[in-house]
C-alpha cells in the first residue's frame, strides 16, 4: 500500500507508511491484515482491502465493479458509506459503480442501464430508477444491469 504513494506520488517512505496505516484504520482493517493472502479474507475485507490499495494513489476516479455483491447488509452499507464520505471529502473524486443492485445504483447522480452491452436508458438516477422508460429497466430486480456514474 505504501509503495503506491511512493511510486505514483513521490511521497517519502515514512509518510507513505503513515498514510497507509491511516487508510487501513479508516477502512476498519487491522494492520496485520496486510500480511494475509486474499483467500484468507472475508468478502467485506477483500472489498475494503481493494479500496485500501487504491486510495494511496489518490485517484480522480474509482471504478467499483460489483463492490457490494455477495456482502451482508451491514458491510454493504459501510462500504457505500465510506465511498460517499470519500466523494464528499475529496471533491475531485468520481466513483463509477457497476452493479446489478438498483439500491446501490440509486446512490449515484446519474445512471446508465445496459442491456446486452448497449445503453438502453440513462439520465439522473432518480428519474431513470423512479420513472423508467425502457422495459429492461423495469424488469424484475436482479435482471437489470445498471451502471451508475457519480
Amino acid at each position: 500500500m505504501a509503495r503506491t504513494a511512493v511510486c505514483l506520488r513521490g511521497t517519502d517512505a515514512e509518510a507513505a507508511r503513515r498514510e497507509a496505516l491511516s487508510v487501513l484504520a479508516r477502512l476498519d482493517l487491522p494492520e496485520h491484515l496486510v500480511l494475509r493472502r486474499p483467500g484468507e479474507l472475508s468478502g467485506g475485507e477483500l472489498q475494503r482491502a481493494a479500496l485500501a490499495r487504491a486510495l494511496p494513489a489518490r485517484p480522480r476516479v474509482l471504478l467499483c465493479d460489483e463492490i457490494t455483491s455477495g456482502l451482508d447488509a451491514v458491510t454493504r452499507r459501510d462500504i457505500l458509506s465510506t465511498l460517499t464520505e470519500l466523494v464528499r471529502e475529496r471533491g475531485d473524486l468520481g466513483v463509477v459503480l457497476i452493479t446489478h443492485d438498483l439500491t446501490t445504483a440509486a446512490l449515484a447522480h446519474r445512471v446508465a442501464v445496459l442491456d446486452a452491452g448497449e445503453v438502453v436508458e440513462q439520465g439522473p438516477a432518480r428519474e431513470v430508477l423512479d420513472d423508467s422508460r425502457h422495459p429492461f429497466t423495469r424488469s424484475p430486480a436482479g435482471t437489470a444491469e445498471p451502471t451508475a456514474r457519480r
